[in-house]
């Protein structure tokens, strides 16, 4: 399964191939899913297979989060209900705008300044162009 992921990825093979090569592969492990738990949500296993963008892995997630371990670690947590909100709430901000690709400090700076000033936050979306 995941070396046929991986040509899709790197186009050595279509998406209509793999649907192909993928279709006994899924058969085999539904029936040994089967046979070990009911699972309710299986079909979602396959996602990566029909639809373009979704990898088969969490690797994703797994680097998304990865700050926050190590910043977790490296400081030993907070001391408050508080601090853990604010932590977790920069975190997701910090983490959202890197993967946006805009300037962390420049939005940042400019919610703080409109906190201060009684307005509306900016607009937190970025615009296409």
């Amino acid at each position: 399964m995941f070396h046929l992921w991986h040509r899709v990825r790197d186009r050595t093979l279509t998406r209509a191939n793999v649907q192909l090569h993928m279709t006994p592969i899924e058969q085999r492990t539904f029936a040994l899913l089967n046979d070990a738990v009911a699972l309710a949500r299986r079909d979602y296993l396959w996602s990566f297979v029909d639809n373009e963008g979704v990898e088969p892995t969490n690797n994703a997630a797994e680097r998304a989060i990865r700050p926050a371990v190590l910043w977790r670690k490296g400081s030993f947590g907070t001391d408050s209900p508080n601090g853990s909100r604010f932590v977790e709430r920069i975190l997701s901000v910090v983490t959202t705008l890197k993967q946006q690709r805009r300037n962390v400090l420049d939005c940042v700076v400019a919610a703080c300044t409109a906190s201060a000033a009684n307005l509306p936050a900016p607009l937190r979306l970025p615009v296409n162009s």
